[in-house]
């Protein structure tokens, strides 16, 4: 009768031991490309939001303050002013200010308004906001645009 051998080779064991490297290198590698996505993805979901704030921001002002009485000064493109309040909407220095929001915003480059004239038939303004953002992808702009009825100077 043939005596069963137990365990196992040498070669066998470096085989098990090898392949086991092999499989934890490609999960580690996974799970540094996905932790990689997940930033880049952070990113762009914030700058979406940013922008959609901003957007939110400057819609609420504009349904408070506006009138067709009022003058809207771009102050150079860099800040909105309504004449018969004080309250305005600027971004500096990576921080937005309007009379709602106070934040920080480290996705968002610059925000640029400007004003144009719509057709005469239609009595409003346009004001133009340009948003410039950052992303994992690069930079990239967004022009936000809302009709007003006050009068728009200094665009």
């Amino acid at each position: 009768m043939k005596k069963m051998r137990r365990g196992s080779t040498l070669v066998e064991l470096c085989l098990v031991i090898a392949i086991s490297a092999v499989v934890f290198a490609m999960i580690a590698s996974f799970a540094v490309l996905i932790q990689y996505r997940a930033v880049a993805a952070q990113e762009d979901y914030e700058a979406v939001n940013d922008i959609n704030l901003i957007r939110t921001a400057i819609f609420d002002w504009l349904k408070e303050y506006d009138s067709p009485n009022s003058k809207i000064s771009t102050n150079g493109g860099s800040k909105l002013t309504i004449s018969h309040t004080l309250k305005d909407i600027k971004f500096k220095d990576g921080w937005f200010e309007s009379p709602t929001v106070f934040t920080k915003m480290p996705q968002i480059v610059s925000v640029r308004f400007n004003a144009r004239e719509t057709d005469k038939m239609v009595d409003c303004y346009l004001l133009e906001v340009k948003v410039t953002y950052t992303t994992s992808k690069g930079e990239g702009e967004q022009t936000l645009l809302f009709a007003t009825y006050s009068q728009i100077v200094g665009g």
